[in-house]
């Protein structure tokens, strides 16, 4: 699978649209951002760290296509799954201190 952008260049009064491929490199950027804007939105929604953090990871395990252009093209497998592993263990994390956090404050 490779993902794909169009970009409009105007030349005199012609439009010419540019197919290039997006790299893995840039896939995982704009996932990263994307996740990045996901996770804002839950907390600007006055959601606690845990649940921002969770919606925000399913938000992106749902993105199976380039967010950032209307029907974006399908976003490389391996990226995604990379992309996601990876705020997966950022998530375990939030779990973790919330855990010890509650734990400390019981005793």
């Amino acid at each position: 699978m490779v993902a794909c952008s169009l970009v409009g260049h105007t030349v005199g009064v012609f439009t010419l649209n540019v197919v290039y491929m997006l790299t893995k490199e840039q896939q995982a950027v704009i996932l990263e951002e994307h996740h990045k804007q996901c996770l804002a939105f839950w907390k600007r929604e006055k959601h606690s760290d845990v649940f921002a953090s969770a919606m925000a990871l399913v938000d992106i395990v749902r993105t199976k296509h380039n967010p950032v252009v209307p029907k974006g093209e399908v976003l490389d497998a391996e990226v995604r799954k990379a992309v996601v592993e990876k705020h997966l263990q950022e998530f375990c994390e939030i779990i973790r201190t919330e855990l010890a956090t509650s734990i400390e404050t019981e005793e």
